[in-house]
């Protein structure tokens, strides 16, 4: 999956906690321009 050009794989350690997903859906919002932020 990580060699399709639409995914990203990220890693987050265990000392950082869980993740906000973790419990449950979410939503990563991605749009068009660059300079829009991603909203989660």
């Amino acid at each position: 999956m990580a060699g399709l050009p639409t995914v990203t794989v990220q890693v987050i350690l265990d000392s950082v906690g869980l993740h906000e997903g973790y419990n449950g859906s979410f939503t990563l919002l991605d749009f068009p321009y660059p300079s829009d932020p991603r909203v989660l």
